[in-house]
């Protein structure tokens, strides 16, 4: 069994995955970037599940901070796991909010991820 993945959470093949992985249209979520930072949203198509607790988690936020920048450093670096698109939109935009106010995300991002994982969310998805 693989696992990749496209964006709806279908097994892929090596092969289709690789195709899909070439399109950047198709991988990019979302992208905030100023002089300071650059964050980006994209279908990786591979489980960081590693436990494998539920739905592949196969969107990733990372927030990269410019040589030079102002920007705390703890924020360099950092990644977030989607496991829908749905999510990974609105995770982007929790970070590129948290980024803006000057909060670090991950109290916010692990809000988000637990408003997902309820079980009452996913009687309504």
């Amino acid at each position: 069994m693989s696992d990749f993945y496209d964006k709806a959470g279908k097994r892929l093949d090596l092969i289709a995955w690789a195709r899909l992985r070439e399109k950047l249209e198709y991988r990019l979520v979302g992208h905030f970037q100023d002089e300071r930072v650059e964050i980006l949203t994209l279908w990786m198509g591979i489980d960081r599940d590693w436990e494998k607790t539920g739905p592949p988690l196969i969107f990733e936020t990372s927030i990269h901070v410019f040589p030079g920048s102002d920007v705390a450093p703890e924020f360099d670096g950092e990644r977030y796991y989607w496991r829908t698109e749905k999510e990974a939109k609105e995770g982007h935009e929790v970070v590129v909010a948290c980024y803006r106010d000057g909060i670090h995300p991950d109290f916010p991002v692990r809000d988000l991820q637990e408003k997902y994982s309820s079980p009452a969310q996913e009687t309504l998805q």
